[in-house]
């Protein structure tokens, strides 16, 4: 059972990983072009998946905020690759990257919710992996009728 200090961490810091992702979403939005908008619109569906997740199916939140981390991870190596060097990028990728610590910090302290959450997620897994390797039925023949 968590203590009431421990919520308090939790709320807190998924309301600041709300509020950087949408943070950065709003800067890639407001820099325009397609690729930057794209992006943008795939930081709020995960803000979206984060609240979701957090509201109606906690045991999936850890997989989401890894995915979102993963992310913000990739969005700042293809900055790195390819992205203009201006100050709003430069604010953009800071953000990103307060965004995959405080996601860091989360995960540690809550890293019992984080093992049981990637055990079920094997075992979900597991379940779809054993339905295709059932045997083929074989049609039944007029004999059998």
């Amino acid at each position: 059972m968590r203590t009431t200090s421990g919520r308090v961490f939790d709320v807190g810091a998924l309301a600041l990983i709300v509020v950087l992702t949408l943070s950065t979403a709003y800067i890639h939005y407001w820099v325009g072009g397609t690729m930057l908008l794209l992006n943008s619109i795939g930081y709020v569906g995960l803000v979206v998946l984060v609240v979701g997740s957090a509201l109606l199916y906690r045991r999936a939140l850890p997989i989401v905020l890894a995915g979102l981390a993963a992310y913000a991870a990739v969005t700042i190596i293809g900055w790195l690759i390819m992205g203009p060097r201006f100050d709003m990028a430069y604010l953009a990728k800071g953000i990103e990257i307060v965004l995959i610590a405080t996601i860091s910090l989360y995960l540690y302290v809550n890293r019992a919710e984080l093992r049981d959450s990637i055990s079920w997620a094997r075992s979900l897994v597991g379940s779809v992996a054993a339905r295709g390797r059932r045997a083929p039925v074989a049609p039944k023949t007029q004999n059998e009728e």
